[in-house]
């Protein structure tokens, strides 16, 4: 292993980034130099992909020594499962990235304890799912990455924890069911990726934890049913994006607990039915906005509505045959 730094003769550094190049272990006297650095605020450990080292652990106990360490990198490192504590009680580490690392599984409490963390990327590895008690003692941590993973499940109350979360990334997983629970306690989250996932079905009310939620993305899924009461519980959601799924009758009323939505994404669905009732709490959305090419019919530029400011939905490429005029009038 060799080290780069950002240092001036007569310096102390503090941004040090490290490529594995021989084999090593945590007992490595390369490693102990690192104690009780107190100038080192940034850290990376890199294993170039055709590497044939690769380093298999995180080096904790000498990291916890490390005072003012704000930034920590792992990348192309085979970290298989965190264990306990692996990241642990870092005072000031602001951001953590762990992409492309191979991460099989999280213990409880395998990132935990991190007062001042920030983000926290978890994109890229092999996680098939994500266990209650595993992400705990992160009061400052806003943005959450755990795309392209093997994520199939995610339990109940899993973020419940993260109470300032504002951004949570989850897509190209397969994510096949969501629970009422499922997003219990992100109380400030105002954006939820679940884009490029195995969803089937969307629960009443499983997006209720998230009642500061902004923007949700839904593309690339494979939803066939939305229960009315979906988005119950989301005064504030503005964008919603539902294309390139299954779906093809709406329920009525199925927006009334976002009154607030700009923008409505149906594109590249199988919608064969649209009546005025789904869209009529859309109180944002101009009426005759709509567009309603493909069906042969015109909507009723008469229809009362409070705004015109707003984007209409997008129902392009969806094959449409009926937009019963009993509905709209």
């Amino acid at each position: 292993m060799y080290c780069r730094c950002n240092v001036d003769k007569g310096e102390e550094p503090t941004d040090v980034q490290c490529f594995v190049t021989a084999p090593f272990t945590a007992d490595d006297a390369f490693v102990k130099i690192f104690e009780a650095k107190a100038s080192v605020e940034s850290l990376s450990f890199t294993t170039y992909a055709s590497g044939t080292h690769k380093m298999d652990f995180v080096p904790t106990s000498t990291l916890s020594t490390m005072p003012n360490l704000e930034k920590l990198k792992f990348y192309q490192v085979n970290l298989g499962t965190l264990a306990k504590r692996t990241f642990y009680n870092f005072s000031k580490l602001a951001v953590l990235s762990l992409d492309s690392n191979e991460i099989t599984f999280l213990e409880k409490e395998s990132i935990s304890q991190l007062p001042l963390l920030r983000k926290l990327e978890l994109a890229d590895n092999k996680l098939a799912s994500l266990a209650h008690g595993v992400l705990t003692e992160l009061p400052s941590l806003t943005h959450l990455y755990l795309e392209k993973n093997q994520i199939a499940s995610l339990a109940d109350m899993a973020f419940s924890h993260l109470r300032n979360l504002r951004e949570l990334d989850v897509s190209d997983n397969v994510i096949e069911t969501l629970t009422e629970a499922t997003f219990k306690g992100l109380d400030q989250l105002t954006r939820l990726d679940l884009f490029r996932n195995k969803l089937r079905r969307l629960g009443a009310r499983v997006f209720s934890g998230t009642p500061m939620l902004e923007e949700l993305d839904l593309k690339y899924n494979t939803i066939v049913e939305v229960d009315p009461l979906a988005f119950a519980g989301l005064p504030r959601l503005g964008i919603l994006y539902l294309s390139y799924n299954r779906l093809r009758v709406l329920p009525t009323k199925m927006f009334l607990g976002a009154p607030n939505l700009m923008t409505v994404d149906l594109s590249q669905n199988k919608l064969v039915t649209l009546t005025w009732r789904t869209l009529q709490d859309l109180a944002t959305i101009d009426a005759s906005s709509f567009d309603l090419s493909l069906t042969g019919y015109e909507t009723a530029s008469a229809v009362a509505t409070p705004s015109i400011s707003a984007i209409p939905p997008r129902l392009t490429d969806n094959p449409l045959t009926a937009c019963p005029g009993e509905e709209i009038y």
